[in-house]
């Protein structure tokens, strides 16, 4: 209920794909978590960085940390703060006119299908082992299956026929 992961909190010196589902993720989650946890999200326990956490965004509700040493301003001569250190930001040119139109041919598929592909073999059985005991469920059905394994199999072939076949029911696909 605590748990705020957010993948905007990334290592210096590394940068953000274009991953259309991240890009999106890296600006949402932080909203997020202030509406359901609160402003000092990042004080909780869980959240709270290994190092010292200093920055100018605490007071308000949900705040249990007594921080009544450090002043709140800056640049403050009480307090000598020192900024991090600057990584540099990787640059892409971009030239032309952005357009926001519909994509004609998307593809959902091909990200999953690499990963399962990059799985060791006993990984990519236990995957189909646990996608298998879910689609047994009894309240799984016929129609759901169908288009889970269609999906499956979009994403790699063999994971889909795999699936199908411990199911007893044949791809669409």
């Amino acid at each position: 209920e605590m748990l705020a992961m957010d993948p905007a909190h990334i290592v210096p010196g590394i940068y953000f794909s274009d991953d259309k589902m991240l890009q999106a993720r890296v600006f949402a989650y932080a909203d997020t978590h202030r509406h359901r946890l609160g402003p000092n999200y990042m004080l909780l326990p869980v959240n709270a960085p290994k190092c010292a956490h200093h920055n100018n965004s605490y007071d308000g509700y949900m705040n249990f940390v007594h921080r009544d040493e450090e002043v709140d301003y800056f640049p403050s001569k009480f307090d000598n703060t020192r900024n991090a250190e600057r990584f540099p930001t990787p640059l892409r040119i971009v030239t032309g006119q952005r357009d926001k139109c519909v994509i004609e041919k998307e593809n959902n598929f091909k990200q999953p299908g690499d990963r399962y592909r990059s799985w060791a073999p006993d990984r990519q059985d236990r995957f189909i082992n646990r996608w298998v005991k879910a689609l047994s469920e009894p309240r799984v059905t016929h129609e759901i299956r169908s288009t889970w394994i269609s999906y499956l199999t979009q994403a790699d072939r063999s994971l889909g026929q795999k699936v199908a076949s411990r199911l007893n029911i044949r791809p669409t696909m």
